[in-house]
């Protein structure tokens, strides 16, 4: 039996975030792993967010992150990315060199 889903308790929205970042200060695999690491912590603990690698991990100097937020409103996904992105920002061995984003609602 399907339930009717009600607005203000039943509503999903999932946040969806791909940022490409340069990694210009590292050299090796071993370093970016370290890198990686750090990044996806700090974010987790800091935003409450899932988020990992998804791109080659294979490649030293490229990182790709997909991330996702889960709420209950679009403004709050937006927010959240946003924060994300800030915070990814000021990473000093990285920089942002392309991101995607798109709100899902379920």
């Amino acid at each position: 039996m399907k339930r009717e889903l009600r607005y203000d308790e039943d509503r999903m929205v999932v946040g969806v975030l791909r940022v490409r970042m340069h990694l210009w200060a590292v050299d090796s695999l071993r370093r970016k792993k370290s890198l990686v690491k750090r990044i996806v912590n700090r974010i987790d603990q800091r935003f409450n967010a899932a988020l990992g690698e998804v791109g080659d991990p294979e490649d030293a100097r490229t990182l790709i992150l997909g991330v996702t937020v889960v709420t209950t409103s679009e403004p709050d996904a937006h927010r959240r990315m946003e924060k994300i992105l800030y915070e990814l920002e000021g990473c000093s061995e990285a920089e942002i060199a392309h991101e995607e984003r798109e709100v899902i609602h379920i």
